[in-house]
């Protein structure tokens, strides 16, 4: 069966099946509504402001739970899905993880049931898990009945045996589950292909079950084609009396869309929790950074005010770019970090330079290359006059149709020769043989993989420099011009960085920029922008 975590010992569960001890007094309540609740209010609050406290539901809380309990006459719940959409940090997650909780040793529990936490990463769904698993350790007489497997992200109730699973967007896993409630984390984030697989099977597999639950709770999606906008749509359209369905309970926190998204008084109506556990400070600070940039303000509608809006603005706005300090001449030796940016042999190929300033931030510089053959058709597909760049010499034109990386390697070496360089930072994807040869060249090479694990902070960082006036640059028109295509990918937990598929035009220098600065950025001898403000934090 497992251990049961840190400290396991014998479970504490009698020969019959039944835990040692007197009843809890929730047994006792006639409503499953009512268990439900006090069975939650039993537990421990394991984070946040609250910590150690009782978990004590607040009334709109409880009204959602009574919707979604609520029984027929003869005692079986109506309630099939149940949709909460509102802004984040409103403590979905804990109360994900103490109805699960409810489902897995509380009052709703089955023999031999699948309580199943589902979202579009391992990682995501490893949040409620982790809640789960925080819950069992605050309350011993639970946890002395539970079998914890923490590498397999598993939880066995050894009374009833029902187990709790963690499954993201591996749809052919979720074939083989037979759900006894569906906890579906911020669908808004499973996009398609194999998220819709994902939600069809779990959506699909609970005809086995007298009284299965799928629970879906997350901030908005982007657009109407979106699972959960397909959801809130129907859950509207029941609460206007267009449809009759008591299968399905739907609440949804909106601030409108014609409201003035900077009003606070409008912002509880996105954020029930506001002024209580969700903190006011906060979220004046991310109105205060929207104001400033589009693609935070659209985050800040999205993620805040739990509007149905496409974060599609370009991050770096135009005259914030232009404003910062121009680049002075170049200290010989001086400490410095690479970037690059391969892409494809056809495209823009890019080498970022930065160096550490007195300001706090880097002196940038950007080189770029693009194969000759193809700068007239690139000039006309891309708008921008690629010839005169080359003229210019702020563009080099390597000869043929495809960039060849040894202008690249030797620029590196001149590179290498003229400063202190600590690392090559390179995106790995494409780049196994110039890795090898930079390498053999004894050339220090650091991986970056371009998730946005790897990139959020450089990418706030790069942020926080520009509108800072701690970035200096030698305005450099292709690397502006790269600068202000970006559109900005912001989740829901706000990491950031640049989203390639939504910026219609190249963004390489950005992206040779970020890679090179998420190794400066941990290496312990650089000066970071956490020794002046700190980060832009979503």
């Amino acid at each position: 069966m497992g251990l049961r975590g840190i400290g396991a010992r014998v479970p504490t569960v009698q020969p019959g099946g039944r835990p040692r001890g007197r009843p809890p007094k929730w047994t006792q309540l006639a409503s499953r509504a009512d268990r439900v609740i006090a069975f939650i209010e039993s537990l421990t609050v394991t984070a946040g402001m609250h910590a150690g406290q009782p978990f004590r539901l607040r009334p709109w809380q409880q009204e959602i739970i009574r919707a979604w309990y609520h029984t027929e006459a003869d005692g079986r719940r109506l309630v099939r899905t149940g949709v909460l959409s509102m802004g984040r940090k409103n403590g979905k997650s804990s109360l994900c993880a103490a109805l699960a909780m409810a489902h897995l040793v509380g009052p709703e529990v089955e023999a031999r049931g699948q309580v199943v936490v589902a979202a579009s990463d391992r990682d995501q769904a490893g949040l409620i898990y982790n809640e789960v698993v925080a819950f069992l350790h605050a309350n011993k007489a639970l946890l002395g009945r539970t079998s914890i497997k923490a590498f397999a992200k598993h939880i066995e109730d050894l009374v009833s045996g029902t187990e709790l699973f963690v499954v993201s967007s591996d749809a052919k896993k979720a074939h083989g589950l037979s759900p006894s409630v569906a906890i579906i984390d911020e669908l808004a984030q499973w996009g398609t292909g194999r998220g819709v697989d994902l939600y069809t099977a779990l959506d699909t597999a609970t005809g086995a079950r007298a009284e299965p639950l799928q629970m879906v709770i997350s901030t908005q999606a982007a657009d109407d084609m979106a699972l959960l906008s397909e959801l809130i749509d129907y859950g509207k359209r029941l609460r206007l009396g267009e449809v009759t369905d008591p299968t399905f309970s739907a609440y949804h926190f909106e601030v409108p869309m014609e409201a003035d998204p900077f009003d606070e008084t409008q912002w509880a109506l996105a954020n029930p929790a506001l002024g209580d556990f969700r903190s006011l400070e906060e979220m004046r600070a991310a109105a205060n950074k929207a104001k400033q940039m589009p693609a935070r303000l659209a985050s800040f509608r999205r993620y805040y005010l739990n509007q149905r809006v496409a974060a599609e603005d370009r991050w770096i706005p135009p005259d914030a770019w232009d404003a910062c300090p121009a680049l002075p001449a170049p200290v010989e030796r001086a400490r410095a970090f690479l970037g690059v940016d391969l892409s494809a042999k056809r495209d823009l190929t890019a080498l970022a330079c930065l160096r550490p300033n007195a300001l706090g931030g880097y002196d940038v510089t950007v080189d770029f290359w693009c194969p000759q053959v193809s700068i007239e058709t690139r000039s006309v597909n891309d708008r921008v006059d690629y010839a005169f760049w080359v003229e210019q010499g702020h563009l080099t034109a390597t000869p043929g149709n495809i960039v060849d990386y040894g202008f690249l390697r030797a620029r590196i070496a001149a590179l290498m020769s003229q400063f202190q360089v600590e690392a090559v930072a390179v995106d790995p994807w494409n780049a196994q043989d110039f890795t090898s040869q930079l390498m053999q060249d004894g050339i220090p090479v650091i991986e970056v993989p371009q998730t946005i694990r790897n990139l959020t902070t450089a990418s706030k960082t790069f942020e926080a420099l520009i509108f800072d006036q701690k970035l200096r640059h030698d305005r450099n028109p292709v690397l502006r011009w790269t600068v202000t295509n970006v559109v900005a990918h912001v989740d829901g937990e706000g990491n950031l960085k640049p989203d390639k598929d939504r910026s219609a035009e190249r963004i390489d220098g950005v992206s040779a920029i970020l890679t090179g600065l998420a190794i400066a950025l941990i290496t312990p001898s650089g000066i970071s922008v956490y020794e002046g403000r700190g980060l832009l934090e979503v």
